[in-house]
Order: structure tokens, then sequence, then C-alpha cells
């Protein structure tokens, strides 16, 4: 391994910390729902669940932003601009989220709560998802200040908290309230822990060292960066709306557990891609000729980690899924491993050109991929078939993130050879 990807290495791996670890103990949490809650009480978790991960992935450009931003204007005013992005994001997802229950409270899956109860339980995940958009933006500004141990408590330390206060939940009173409860209670805390602490340390006091070069505008930042979070949000979240209302409580549950631990090598990989974003900005106005090896370093990073991690995840599958009284799904287990490990093999990619001022690259790929999982899903509503609709999702999935990889990686050498010609004529002129 040559010093370069040694040392890229060391920073993705520092960065990654916390919310690696975070990660680790937020997996254990719904592995402990499984293990406590009903059958009708866990498939309403895994319900109330997917308006969290949404609600933190319609950010609309905010984390993207900061990335993009940050020390070309002040680091209070950046961080106010992309918080309100990311909590209109969560609230939008709240509210299409209530529209949601009222047909799907009619389900199978459903009746573990009543309608009113269903709608209370989302709010109240709404609320913590906009507490979490928020601690977001705050752990991307940790990162580009290189304050490490505020970034590990700012997404270590509330996973933590959520595990224990919803673990407590759980074991005093099973039911899928763990889940809302422990997400907000957690994020509020952190949050307001969290904002003194940089406060404290300076953090919004750093130097503004100007624009840059042609900037991209903050409302291509908002369109793109939320239709993404739409696309992605649909594609990623969406599987379970549709398998619970084809195939019932059982196997949504067995679905749960199989998605939870599939994606648990996109998640460390996509981790360890967030260092990228850190230094792509800053290398694209000062050594805009160095980020095509950047970016070739952090994807064969990501692979081969991608691959190790495939091995050892496959195992764990297969030990705790009938434990947990859940039936095993090797078919859609491995469907979803494939085309989750790809999606993390394109997070240095996405991470990259966000930072150099690309953010609408990936639209075309996830329109693509929205397009056959659409197809897929009518098809599985029709045909009553969950298996149908889990294979031809993982199957989109796949099919776009390659096609990504190739025509994504074309575009951000070409827009680094056109940077470097430009701040070669500007020395030019100059002298």
């Amino acid at each position: 391994m040559s010093a370069q990807i040694q040392s890229l290495f060391r920073r993705m791996l520092s960065a990654a910390t916390g919310p690696l670890v975070s990660f680790l103990v937020l997996l254990a949490l719904p592995l402990c729902g499984a293990a406590f809650l009903p059958t009708d009480q866990f498939a309403m978790w895994t319900i109330l669940s997917t308006i969290t991960t949404v609600a933190l992935s319609l950010d609309f450009g905010g984390v993207a932003l900061t990335s993009a931003r940050f020390g070309t204007i002040s680091t209070v005013r950046l961080v106010v601009q992309s918080s309100a992005l990311s909590s209109v994001g969560a609230l939008v997802v709240g509210i299409v989220s209530a529209f949601l229950w009222i047909p799907y409270s009619q389900t199978a899956s459903a009746r573990a709560f009543s309608f009113e109860e269903g709608l209370a339980a989302i709010a109240l995940c709404s609320l913590a998802a906009i507490f979490r958009s928020t601690l977001a933006v705050l752990a991307q500004t940790a990162l580009h200040l290189n304050q490490a141990y505020a970034r590990m408590f700012l997404t270590a330390g509330q996973a933590f908290l959520c595990f224990g206060i919803a673990l407590a939940f759980l074991v005093s009173r099973p039911s899928a309230w763990a889940l809302p409860v422990g997400w907000s209670v957690s994020s509020a805390v952190v949050l307001i822990i969290g904002v003194i602490w940089m406060a404290w340390k300076g953090a919004f006091q750093a130097t503004v060292s100007g624009q840059g070069h042609n900037p991209t505008s903050t409302f291509t930042f908002v369109w793109s960066r939320t239709l993404a979070s739409l696309l992605g949000s649909a594609i990623l979240q969406g599987d379970r709306w549709i398998i619970g209302a084809v195939a019932g409580p059982e196997f949504l549950a067995a679905y749960e557990v199989a998605w939870r631990v599939a994606a648990l090598p996109r998640f460390l990989i996509q981790n360890l891609a967030i260092a990228v974003s850190g230094d792509a900005g800053h290398l694209y106005r000062t050594a805009p000729r160095r980020i095509p090896r950047v970016l070739r370093s952090s994807t064969l990073i990501c692979a081969g980690i991608a691959i190790l991690a495939s091995v050892g995840v496959s195992a764990f599958y297969f030990v705790v899924a009938e434990p947990l009284g859940v039936d095993v799904l090797p078919t859609v287990f491995f469907s979803l491993l494939g085309a989750f490990t790809l999606i993390g093999i394109t997070a240095p990619l996405s991470f990259l050109a966000v930072a150099i001022g690309l953010p609408t690259l990936d639209i075309a790929y996830l329109i693509l991929t929205a397009s056959i999982f659409s197809v897929a899903g009518i098809a599985s509503l029709y045909l009553h078939s969950a298996i149908l609709f889990a294979v031809g999702n993982a199957l989109s999935i796949s099919v776009g993130a390659l096609w990504y990889l190739h025509y994504g990686s074309s575009k951000v050498y070409e827009r680094c050879r056109h940077a470097a010609r430009a701040a070669t004529l500007r020395m030019i002129e100059s002298t």
C-alpha cells in the first residue's frame, strides 16, 4: 500500500470513527426490538424507523452545502442556513408520512397502533429527525474544523443515549414507542450540549478565506440534493412499506433483519468516504489535478473494505436470524447485500462531486434506479409477490450504481481538467 493511500485511509478512518460506533450501537437497537417485541409491534417499529432514516436523508442540501461552502462564508451563517434546509426536509417527511398513514393504518402490518397513536408516533419521529438533522450539520462542521472529539460526541454520543433510553423502554414496557422516544430525547439532549461545546471551542469563529472559483448556486444545491434525497429515500426506505402491504408483518420482520445486516458494509464504507468531502473542496480550489487521484484511491479503499465486510456480515446474518425468531431469507439477503455494497462503493464519488460543485451528478442514475424500482413495486403489488419486489429492487440499485460509477468518474475528471486549465491561465495572467 502506497504512502498516499495509507495517509488517506487514516483520515478516512478518523472521520468515520464516531458514525461507525453509532451505527454499531444502532444496529443492535432493531435487533433488540426484534427480540423484545411481538411481531405486530416490531412491524410498526420497522415503519417508524423508515421515517427517521428518510428524514435524515432528505435534508434539502444542508449537509452538502456545508461541505461545499465551508470557509467561504461565516461559519455561523453557514450552520444556520444548512440546519434550516435540513430541518425543513425532516418536517416534509413527517407530513408526507402522516398522509401515507391514512391508508396504511388499515393494513395488517399496522394493527399494533390505533390511527391516532400512529399519527402521534410519526410526529415524535419527525421532531427527533429535525434535531438529528441539525446534529448532522454540526458534525460536518466539526469534520472541516478537525474537531474529532466534538464530531464523535455529536454522532456516537447521540447513538449511545438513544440505545440506552430505547432499551430501558423495551425492558419496562415492550412497545414500538421505544424508538421515537429514544430518538427524540437523545437528539434533543446531545444537540443542546453539542452547540454549547462547539461554541466554547470557538468553532463558530472560523476564518473566512473567500468564495473560491465559480461557486455553484445555493439554489442548485437545494433542488438537486432534495431530489436526490427523495429518490434515494424512496428506493432505500420505500421497500418496507411495499413489503408490509404485500406480505404482512411476519415477512416484513424477516425482511427488516435481512435489510439491516445487508446494509452494514454500505454504512461502513459510506462513513469512511466522508473524509473525502473534507479534503476535496480545499483541493479543488488549490490543486484540482490531485482530485482524480483522491477519487481513485478512496474508491479502491472502499471496494477492498466492502469485500471483507460482506464476507463477515454474511456469516453474521445466518447466525443471528433464527435466534431472533424471524425466517432466514437467503435470496433476499444476498440480493440486498450486493446492491447495498455497490451503493457504498459510489460514496467517494458522490461526496467528492458535491464538494467540487457538482451536486447534480447522481440525479440521472437515481432516476434510472427509481424507474426500475417503480416497475418492480407495481408488479409486486399486482402479483402479491414480495420476493419479486425484493429481488427487482436490488437489481435496480445494482444497475444504477454501476452506471453511475462509469459516467460520474468521467464527469469529475473533466471538471478537474477544466479547473486546472483555468488556474494555469489565471497564474499566467497575474504574472
